[in-house]
């Protein structure tokens, strides 16, 4: 017997990035491990491609409109070359690390495992400063292109809006 053909519908989901519940400041994640879509469907499509494209185009305006500093402490300590690679593929003003001063990487034990003390941490926080400080000075004068472009950088794995498949009972 032939075995009947599945009726599908892609739905296009807004992802919402997950946010800190510890911090007083806003700070959001955009590392989910998320085998499945959540959020808020925002769209379907009959064809998969079609959702695909949708989702595409809405990320596209997405990263054009949303501010990036409440996601940058994500990046940091290590992402610190990858900020400045940013800026400069932005056309930006790169943050001013001068006053971070030189990297602290954490001690590697005998055992082989990382060791974290607070030479890191202050490390980390004086970085954290530093990046806050030179988004919140480019933050009202950054254009569109720009904001996109540092997302493009920084989190190219991530999209506000992912594709999910809805089975429909025949």
């Amino acid at each position: 017997m032939a075995r009947r053909k599945e009726l599908s519908l892609w739905v296009v989901v807004r992802f919402a990035p997950l946010v800190s519940r510890w911090s007083d400041r806003p700070e959001f994640y955009t590392q989910a491990d998320h085998e499945t879509p959540c959020g808020t469907p925002v769209a379907s499509f009959v064809f998969p491609g079609d959702a695909e494209a949708e989702a595409a185009r809405m990320h596209a305006l997405a990263v054009r409109e949303t501010p990036i500093g409440h996601f940058l402490r994500e990046l940091l300590p290590d992402g610190r070359e990858q900020l400045l690679e940013a800026a400069r593929a932005a056309g930006l003003p790169a943050p001013d690390f001068t006053s971070v001063g030189p990297v602290v990487e954490p001690h590697t034990h005998s055992l082989g495992y990382q060791v974290y003390g607070a030479e890191q941490m202050q490390y980390a926080q004086r970085l954290e400063r530093a990046a806050r400080e030179w988004w919140d000075g480019i933050a009202e004068t950054i254009s569109p292109d720009a904001l996109a472009k540092l997302w493009d950088v920084l989190f190219p794995d991530f999209s506000f809006y992912r594709v999910g498949r809805v089975l429909l009972e025949g």
